[in-house]
């Protein structure tokens, strides 16, 4: 026969995990534009022409850079939230204290937007004139 106490602690140890702690750490940003070929940077490192995906950690800010030779650079910040695992860990938490562990979990947040879209406006005519700087 088994040992009843071992088949009683066993589910509530797991309950009282993080479901957070078992989340991906990383989620795909994708950045698309308006112009073929626009070369794309994200938290400063060269990713490539549009469209790019890259794989970020999902509890950190986000810069993104596009640029492409005639027509204004683009800048954008990707923030991060709160998941809805995030929100669960903390209604557990309040509960029973261990699922806050999950919280230390990059899994608990999510960007705000995974897919971003830029629309380049073109240089005006006077700063095509002058060239690069």
């Amino acid at each position: 026969m088994k040992n009843p106490l071992k088949l009683t602690i066993l589910p509530l140890l797991l309950s009282l995990t993080g479901c957070s702690l078992f989340g991906p750490s990383h989620q795909t940003l994708s950045v698309q534009c308006s112009e073929p070929h626009a070369k794309v940077w994200i938290d400063g490192g060269y990713e490539g022409e549009a469209p790019v995906h890259a794989s970020v950690i999902r509890n950190h800010t986000h810069g993104i850079l596009v640029k492409k030779e005639g027509f204004q650079t683009s800048n954008r910040i990707v923030d991060y939230k709160m998941s809805t695992t995030g929100v669960l860990d903390l209604i557990g938490g309040c509960l029973f204290l261990v699922p806050a562990i999950g919280f230390t979990s990059p899994a608990a947040f999510s960007l705000d937007d995974s897919t971003i879209i830029i629309n380049l406006a073109a240089e005006p005519a006077s700063v095509q004139a002058q060239g690069p700087k």
